[in-house]
């Protein structure tokens, strides 16, 4: 059992920053749909959300993650090339 959960943390780690970067682009969109075709078509804006402060956060967010993630493998990687290059000298 602790062997799954480690498995489902890495992968969580791995690819669950698309998420983030997916809700940031989905918001993106909204706001071009939204926002800037009500400003080109009545000459002002109709919402009050604040669409690009949202998809800034998580953008940021997902970049964290993806940093992580990095930062993640990038150990891993340099732990067994250093592993395996001592046992073949």
């Amino acid at each position: 059992m602790k062997g799954k959960l480690k498995l489902i943390l890495i992968i969580i780690l791995s690819v669950g920053w698309l998420f983030p970067a997916y809700i940031a682009i989905r918001t993106f969109l909204n706001y071009l749909d939204e926002e800037v075709s009500d400003l080109l078509r009545h000459g002002q804006a109709m919402f009050n959300f604040p669409f690009i402060l949202v998809v800034q956060q998580w953008t940021d967010v997902a970049f964290v993650w993806f940093g992580a993630a990095l930062l993640f493998w990038s150990f891993i990687g340099a732990r067994y090339i250093l592993k395996n290059g001592e046992n073949k000298e």
